[in-house]
C-alpha cells in the first residue's frame, strides 16, 4: 500500500518535465498575417468564335433564272426570285405577264448571253444581253441587268417588271400593229391565175325599207344569177330591221352591174361591202390540185402562233395551198409600241416591214385541164357502173403533168365561212 503512492508522485513529475520541455526561449511565435490572398475561380476554357462561310457566287442563280426564260419555265424562274419579290407578285402573276408580253411581241425564241456580274457581300448585280426573236419586228437586242440579294441562306433576283424589257419598267405595256402581206397567187403554165387574192363584194337586203321589192329582186337577179323567187326565201327569215346577206359577187360584175343595182341602195338593198377574198378561174378547175384556204384550225393555234402568226390568219389547209404556204403567205412584218399603264402611247419600240409573198408555178395549162375535167365528168356520167374516176395528163419528154382530173369535183369557195 504504501508503495503504490511513492510510485504515483514519481509518475506524475515526469509528465510534467516532459510536456515543459526546453523552456520558453525555444517555443515558436505566432504572428499574424497581413498578407491579402485573392481567390480565383476555376479556370474553364472559353468557346472559339466559329468563321463566318463564304456566300457562294450569285453567277449560277442569275444564269439559272435567264437560261429558264430561254426555255419558257416561267414558274422555274419564279422560284429564283427573292421571298420579298415573291410576296410582291403572285407566281400566276409573274406567268400571266412574261406570256402575255411574248405573245404580243410575237417572240418565238429568246436567247440570253451572260455579260459579267459585281458580287458585294451579299447582294450581287448580273449583266445580261437577251435577244428577242420575234415575228413581227424581227430580233429586239438589250442588255438587262439583275440585282441579286442573298437571303435566308440562297441567292434570289430582285424581280420587276424592267427585267422583262427595260421600257416594260413601271407596268408599262406592248402592243403591236401588224403588217400582213397580201397572199400571193397560183398561176398555170401559161401565166393563168388558178387561184388569186382578189375583192368581192358582198349584197345584203334590210326587208324593212324595201320600197320596191319586185324592182330589186329583178336587179338582184342578173348579178347573183338566181330567181327573184330564191333571192326572196333567203332573207325571209330576217326581221325588219335586221341586214340580212344575200351573196357575193365579183368587184368586175358589180363595176358592170352597178347602173342596175344603184336606185335601189338605200331603199331595201343595203350598201355593198367590199372585202379581200381567195378567188379562183370562172371554170373553178383543178380544185383537188389546188386545195382551199381557211381559217386556222382550233388544234394548230398554237403551232401557228410558234411560227408568228398571230392566230386569226386565213391559212392553205389543202393542195398547193397547203404545201406552198410559206412561199404564199410571205413574212409579216409589224410596229411594236410602248403605251403606258393608262393606254398613253410612250415610244415605238421596233418596225419591220414586211417581205413580199412569192406566187407559185405550175406545169397545168388551165384550158387544157378545163377539158380533161369536162371529158372525165362525161364518160363517168354515161356509165352507170362507175362514180368517180381521175385523169392524169403527163408530157412523156419532160414528166410534166399537164393536166390532172378527178371527178365528183368541188367548189373551192366553200370553205370560205363568209359566203
Amino acid at each position: 500500500m504504501i508503495r503504490k503512492q511513492l510510485i504515483f508522485p514519481t509518475i506524475f513529475l515526469l509528465l510534467l518535465a516532459a510536456c515543459g520541455g526546453s523552456g520558453e526561449a525555444d517555443a515558436p511565435l505566432i504572428q499574424d498575417s497581413s498578407e491579402v490572398v485573392t481567390l480565383l475561380p476555376p479556370t474553364r476554357s472559353r468557346p472559339e468564335t466559329p468563321t463566318p462561310e463564304p456566300i457562294e457566287d450569285a453567277s449560277g442563280i442569275g444564269i439559272a433564272f435567264f437560261k429558264a426564260w430561254e426555255g419558257g419555265d416561267y414558274l422555274g424562274m419564279y422560284s429564283l426570285l427573292t421571298p420579298q419579290s415573291q410576296a410582291l407578285v403572285g407566281s400566276q402573276d409573274f406567268v400571266a405577264r412574261y406570256q402575255d408580253t411574248m405573245q404580243a411581241a410575237t417572240v418565238q425564241e429568246v436567247q440570253t448571253q451572260p455579260l459579267g456580274i459585281l458580287q458585294e457581300g451579299d447582294t450581287a448585280e448580273m449583266a445580261m444581253q437577251v435577244v428577242w426573236k420575234t415575228a413581227a419586228a424581227g430580233d429586239i437586242v438589250r442588255e438587262i441587268n439583275a440585282p441579286m440579294r442573298y437571303v435566308d441562306g440562297r441567292w434570289g433576283i430582285e424581280w420587276d417588271e424592267g427585267l422583262i424589257l427595260p421600257e416594260l419598267a413601271g407596268g408599262n405595256q406592248l402592243v403591236v400593229e401588224r403588217h400582213i402581206p397580201a397572199r400571193a397567187n397560183i398561176y398555170d403554165v401559161n401565166g393563168k391565175a388558178l387561184a388569186y387574192q382578189g375583192t368581192i363584194i358582198s349584197l345584203g337586203v334590210i326587208p324593212g325599207k324595201i320600197e320596191d321589192e319586185e324592182g330589186m329582186l329583178n336587179a338582184l337577179s342578173l348579178v347573183l344569177d338566181k330567181t327573184p323567187e330564191e333571192i326572196k326565201e333567203i332573207y325571209a327569215p330576217a326581221k325588219p330591221d335586221w341586214y340580212w346577206p344575200i351573196g357575193e359577187i365579183s368587184e368586175e360584175s358589180m363595176q358592170e352591174h352597178a347602173a342596175d343595182l344603184e336606185p335601189f341602195i338605200g331603199k331595201g338593198l343595203g350598201t355593198p361591202q367590199p372585202r379581200l377574198a381567195r378567188l379562183y378561174s370562172d371554170a373553178k378547175s383543178a380544185p383537188h390540185v389546188i386545195g382551199y384556204v381557211g381559217p386556222i384550225p382550233a388544234e394548230q393555234v398554237e403551232e401557228y402562233k410558234a411560227q408568228g402568226y398571230a392566230g386569226d390568219e386565213i391559212v392553205g389547209l389543202a393542195g398547193l395551198e397547203q404545201w406552198g404556204e410559206d412561199y404564199l403567205n410571205g413574212e409579216q412584218g409589224g410596229l411594236l409600241s410602248i403605251i403606258s399603264p393608262t393606254g398613253e402611247f410612250i415610244e415605238i419600240l421596233q418596225e419591220q416591214a414586211p417581205k413580199q409573198a412569192r406566187s407559185v408555178y405550175t406545169s397545168l395549162d388551165l384550158e387544157f385541164q378545163a377539158g380533161v375535167e369536162q371529158i372525165l365528168a362525161n364518160a363517168i356520167e354515161t356509165l352507170p357502173e362507175v362514180s368517180k374516176g381521175s385523169a392524169v395528163v403527163m408530157d412523156v419528154n419532160t414528166g410534166k403533168i399537164l393536166a390532172m382530173a378527178s371527178y365528183p369535183t368541188y367548189d373551192p369557195t366553200i370553205f370560205d365561212a363568209q359566203r
